[in-house]
């Protein structure tokens, strides 16, 4: 069986290399989903996408697609390259779990498509923490710093408690705007949380008050 960390070195240090391992496999080698997720994630982080889809044609003829954690890796990667293709493969999978809907959420939200990221995330059987800090981030990156900070109470109605990185990203979008009083308002509710004393976080509060004029309370 082909080692997983074997995989992931051959083709970081020579890509070609991989085309011929999943030729390789098919002649008997027998590779299992971590096999090929963790081939698709070297490709995602090197920018191969000639190479990740000949792994998906791999994954296809060896009936791999239908395995939830393969498609969401597979969602992952084509986030990268073409969101379309992306879209097929969630469009495809027989059962998607919650991984699979944030996934393809925050694709949509890295090309720029915040109508579809934003109809995605509406149409979820169920949401997390990393679905909301998924939408407020994307709106965020996007300029709609207004709509992020309007997210984020909607997200404290449905009884969501916060991250590190939700606090950053509404942190980021009061920042973008110069909005004090919200930025304030998110600092309150920090101090009731047990990120008060996390670096991220407060690296961000920093900015944010910086941004805003008032250095003194920044430091």
């Amino acid at each position: 069986m082909l080692e997983l960390k074997a995989a992931a070195k051959i083709l970081r240090e020579d890509v070609p290399s991989c085309c011929r391992l999943v030729i390789y496999s098919l002649e008997g080698m027998n590779p299992n989903p971590s096999t090929f997720t963790s081939l698709l994630n070297a490709c995602a982080r090197l920018g191969v996408s000639r190479q990740g889809k000949q792994i998906h044609t791999a994954i296809i003829k060896m009936a791999f697609e239908s395995d939830v954690f393969v498609s969401n890796v597979l969602i992952a990667m084509y986030s990268k390259f073409s969101i379309d293709d992306a879209w097929r493969v969630f469009e495809k999978m027989p059962a998607k779990d919650l991984i699979s809907w944030n996934t393809m959420m925050v694709g949509y939200f890295q090309h720029g498509r915040l109508v579809d990221g934003h109809c995605l995330f509406q149409g979820m059987p169920e949401k997390d923490v990393v679905s909301w800090t998924g939408i407020i981030t994307g709106f965020a990156q996007n300029g709609y710093n207004e709509e992020a900070l309007k997210l984020f109470f909607q997200m404290k109605q449905q009884g969501i408690k916060p991250n590190r990185s939700t606090f950053a990203s509404l942190l980021s979008a009061c920042s973008s705007i110069a909005a004090m009083e919200q930025g304030k308002q998110i600092h309150d509710h920090i101090v009731k949380t047990e990120y008060s004393s996390d670096v991220f976080v407060g690296n961000a509060l920093v900015t944010m008050y910086s941004k805003c004029g008032s250095i003194s309370i920044a430091y």
